[in-house]
């Protein structure tokens, strides 16, 4: 398991938002939608620790796509960076919702480097980042 500071955590992130390319895909955890601003930057949306174990898995509205693999991360509140973990296909892992679990309320979800298929294309969508509450 890697650790990083917070601050290198931070510039990770923004460097990966910057520099992933959409291509209009836009992919979402269960029903919880992603927020993308007017300049095509993702922001933090606040939901539920149930909202996001309710129904674990990433999805999108783009006819014809498939969601490939994806890297998710934490910054639990009072803890260091934990991540990031490569997650093959569109659903969470038990050992993943275990610890969305075990990380308090304020902890901050980060997936990110989403690997779709488009009619056979590879694409990478925008990332999601997710805060949640218990």
């Amino acid at each position: 398991m890697k650790k990083l500071t917070i601050s290198f955590a931070a510039v990770c992130v923004t460097i990966v938002g910057i520099a992933q390319s959409t291509n209009n895909v836009t992919v979402h955890l269960g029903s919880i939608p992603t927020s993308v601003n007017s300049n095509g930057k993702t922001q933090n949306v606040k939901t539920t620790r149930a909202e996001i174990l309710r129904n674990p898995k990433l999805a999108t509205n783009t006819p014809g796509t498939t969601i490939r693999q994806f890297t998710i991360s934490f910054l639990p509140k009072g803890r260091e960076f934990y991540g990031p973990f490569t997650i093959p296909g569109d659903q969470l892992p038990d050992d993943i919702k275990t610890k969305i679990n075990e990380f308090s309320a304020g902890s901050k979800v980060f997936i990110e480097n989403i690997k779709v298929s488009v009619n056979g294309e590879t694409r990478t969508a925008q990332p999601i980042l997710l805060s949640y509450s218990n």
